[in-house]
């Protein structure tokens, strides 16, 4: 099959091309519009594939053309930018676009997801085949970074001239938009970061007189980094641990519809998502072993299995225990919905699911991915120094902040809230270790892990650095593989810690200051939202008589039991914590006093037919009574929800105990 490629960038053609060629197509090249034009009317061709911005024509203004004049070929995509959901359902709608590529690509991946549009009945790379490709792509590696500085120095050159010129900086835009969309797929993604934030500037209007020199700096600073990122080789780049958010891993979908398979695997494709199917729950969880999860999709009606149960066991597999899982179903009962939330459904889907939902999902999946990594902040006064540290640690799949002055670290660090924090010795007007003992001072930061970075290594600016509160001191120059190894250690010394200090220990939950803090984030994104946010206060009934009639240890294991409960039902985002001795609280971002409500009387009906042993080894069981608040309905702050909740609870235990209650209009399902 023949496939034309049109792209200017000649290095980003010649990292596609041996790739699409060994897939078993034939490959055209254009690097205009004009030119592809030229080729098309010269013969046919079975595939195009178009970059974003081309010289003579946007990309999508470009394809919007070939489709009013009727041309019906299939489309690929290439983009530096993963737009919004409206821009991607009208490329994939109105343009009729096939696949959205967003750079940098792995060549590869890329031919092999290319050749499966275009249904080529060619076979695969040999083994043979597949090791020539890979030796290829090396000497392009090698060749592109041979050019590179040459690159750069065009650039460079261009944007001088755009500066005294006056701002016309046409050429020095288009210049960083191609190695913006080839240096990653080469090897360099910091590189393609930095060339991202060029070519953005210089898509601004020209600044005002007040701004230009503020404008020029921020372009200045940009290829500062530009040049630190291009000094690492790719195989700098390449070792060491990889990103684990993200496109690294894979969504599971399970369903015993073939069909409906084949349609969400479409889907996926078009946003370049990996996805393994599975028919059934045994399937699934074999899936789950062998393959990190991005997420799942788990259709409500397995025949004869019970799904709710398997997103249970999808949790409890090794790497998966926080993964995010959404059910998919023909049946939308609030009965189904709050079932599949409490099995730790994060979304529910009526069949069918369309487009936009999926990539709603999509988006959504990668955001929670993405709040698990480790986060760093920086503060270091030389831009090249901090940029390669950001490099390095943003290529292990950190999460990093970058200052170059302690005059707004408090904030970022209230903000940020980092697990790791490097510190170099001699900052602006205050010295780092100055830094680490006034942070040391506060509560808030006493047990942040703190790494001093200085080029001098004698014994007494250690002693001080250490007697600060410093955790560790690292020499300049910093290797790599030292950094990442240093702050690895110190990111998982803080989750431990993290995790002593903010879960109680016997029931798994959080505790309440940990909670409370927790709270803050989906309160103030349900009301900007619009949206409702319930929460449960739970208090288990006669926990004094528990204690007095079957012992302290058998109270023990009641609260144990209620907090694997809730531990292993609900959503991720949902949050639980022990309030206190026999209360517990439990909130849904997004869901109202309804759904709360039958939440709990679920809950609750599974928790009384629970039994515990007593210390003599008999048997009993327990039951608990809840109150339910919602919010803005009973208040916006955590304050007023609780003293809500409370309210309707003891309204609970004084009719009888063993219930739940909101407020009156909303109707307890019956037991």
């Amino acid at each position: 099959m023949k496939l034309l490629l049109v792209d200017d960038d000649l290095d980003m053609r010649a990292l596609l091309k041996p790739a699409l060629v060994a897939q078993g197509l034939e490959v055209l090249e254009a690097g205009t519009a004009h030119d592809a034009d030229a080729l098309l009317a010269a013969a046919p061709v079975d595939l195009l594939v178009i970059d974003g911005l081309l010289p003579d024509a946007p990309g999508l203004a470009y394809i919007k053309q070939l489709r009013s004049r009727g041309v019906p070929t299939p489309i690929v995509y290439m983009s530096e930018f993963f737009g919004d959901l409206k821009a991607f359902n009208r490329i994939t709608t109105e343009l009729a676009v096939s696949l959205v590529v967003y750079k940098p690509v792995d060549p590869t991946s890329f031919a092999a997801k290319v050749a499966e549009l275009a249904s080529s009945a060619a076979p695969t790379a040999t083994a043979a085949g597949a090791g020539s490709i890979a030796s290829e792509l090396a000497e392009l590696r090698r060749q592109f970074a041979e050019r590179l500085p040459e690159k750069l120095a065009a650039l460079e050159a261009a944007i001088e001239t755009s500066r005294q010129e006056g701002g016309l900086h046409g050429e020095a835009r288009m210049l960083a938009h191609r190695l913006r969309g080839s240096a990653g797929s080469y090897g360099y993604p910091g590189l393609g970061e930095a060339m991202g934030v060029v070519e953005d500037l210089l898509k601004t209007t020209w600044p005002n007189p007040a701004g230009k020199r503020f404008f020029w700096e921020q372009v200045d600073r940009a290829m500062a980094d530009a040049r630190v990122s291009a000094a690492q080789s790719p195989d700098e780049v390449m070792q060491g641990p990889r990103p684990v958010a993200g496109a690294s891993k894979a969504m599971l979908v399970v369903d015993d519809d073939a069909d409906f398979l084949r349609m969400v695997c479409g889907l996926a494709r078009k946003l370049l998502i990996d996805v393994v199917s599975a028919r059934s729950a045994d399937e699934a969880l074999q899936r789950a072993k062998t393959q990190p999860l991005l997420g799942a999709i788990l259709d409500v009606h397995l025949h004869e299995e019970d799904s709710f149960s398997l997103a249970k066991s999808l949790r409890a597999t090794r790497g998966n225990e926080e993964i995010p899982i959404a059910f998919s179903s023909v049946d939308g009962r609030i009965s189904t919905r709050v079932a599949a939330i409490e099995a730790g459904g994060t979304k529910f889907f009526d069949k069918p699911i369309s487009e936009e939902s999926f990539g709603e999902l999509v988006q959504q999946f990668l955001r929670l991915s993405q709040d698990r990594q480790g986060r760093v902040v920086i503060v270091d006064d030389d831009h090249d120094v901090a940029a390669h540290y950001s490099n390095c640690l943003r290529g292990a799949g950190f999460v990093v902040e970058v200052l170059h002055s302690a005059d707004e670290l408090v904030d970022t660090l209230e903000e940020i809230r980092p697990d790791v924090l490097l510190l170099d010795v001699n900052l602006p007007h205050v010295s780092g270790i100055d830094v680490c003992r006034a942070l040391r001072t506060s509560e808030r930061w006493e047990l942040l892990p703190i790494l001093i970075v200085t080029a001098h290594l004698e014994p007494a600016l250690r002693l001080r650095a250490f007697r600060a509160g410093a955790s560790d001191v690292i020499g300049k120059p910093v290797l790599p593989e030292e950094l990442l190894a240093r702050v690895g250690v110190q990111e998982e010394r803080m989750r431990l810690l993290r995790d002593r200090a903010d879960k109680d220990p016997l029931s798994g939950l959080m505790l309440r200051r940990a909670f409370v803090e927790a709270l803050q984030r989906p309160l103030a994104t349900c009301a900007r939202e619009k949206k409702p946010l319930s929460l449960v206060l739970l208090d288990i009934d006669h926990f004094k008589k528990v204690n007095d009639t079957w012992g302290h240890l058998a109270g023990d294991r009641v609260i144990a039991g209620l907090g694997e409960l809730l531990r292993r039902r609900f959503r991720v985002e949902d949050l639980r914590a022990r309030w206190g001795g026999e209360e517990f609280v439990l909130v849904f971002p997004g869901q109202g006093q309804e759904f709360a409500v039958q939440a709990a009387q679920r809950l609750l009906r599974e928790f009384s037919e629970l039994r515990f042993p007593a210390d003599d080894g008999q048997p009993f069981g327990a039951t608990f009574t809840a109150g339910v608040a919602e919010s803005p309905a009973d208040g916006n702050s955590i304050a007023t929800l609780i003293r809500s909740a409370d309210s309707h609870l003891y309204a609970g235990k004084r009719e009888g105990r063993n219930r739940v209650v909101g407020r009156p209009n909303v109707k307890e399902e019956s037991r």
